[in-house]
């Protein structure tokens, strides 16, 4: 009985030493620094979601001006397109 009482404190100690040392290695922040850490974060994904509408917005204007400038002839139209030009 007296062994098994000596395990039972053996490993609650053991686990009570295991937490101390835990806790006294544990990286405490400032609560300044953490806030400045959130805050650079925060301003990074607004600037990064920024550049990102930034982009879709020229896309949607390049394509605009693709659909603009494309133009479809019909092969007669085309023909007297080019007579008209080099007076065939």
């Amino acid at each position: 009985m007296n062994r098994m009482m000596f395990d039972i404190y053996k490993r609650q100690t053991k686990e009570t030493r295991f937490q101390k040392l835990i806790e006294s290695n544990k990286v405490f922040i400032p609560e300044e620094d953490r806030i400045e850490a959130f805050n650079r974060l925060i301003n990074d994904a607004n600037r990064r979601k920024s550049a990102q509408v930034h982009m879709e917005n020229i896309k949607e204007e390049i394509n605009n001006e693709e659909e603009i400038n494309k133009r479809y002839y019909t092969q007669k139209e085309w023909e007297d397109i080019y007579k008209g030009r080099y007076n065939i």
